[in-house]
């Protein structure tokens, strides 16, 4: 994120700050959902790329 944050030119923002504020404000389950959305996704799209393959 600093770095992001760096090569866009923007250096009045304190990432470290930032983060943490999106830490403390997403609730506690809003990670898992993230991770178990992406999990999910990768394995739907290797299934239709084995059943293309397949087919």
């Amino acid at each position: 994120m600093e770095r992001a944050l760096r090569k866009s030119g923007t250096t009045t923002v304190d990432a470290k700050a930032l983060m943490g504020a999106a830490k403390e404000t997403f609730p506690g389950w809003f990670r898992p959902l993230v991770t178990t959305r992406f999990l999910l996704t990768t394995a739907g799209s290797l299934a239709i790329l084995v059943s293309l393959a397949a087919s």
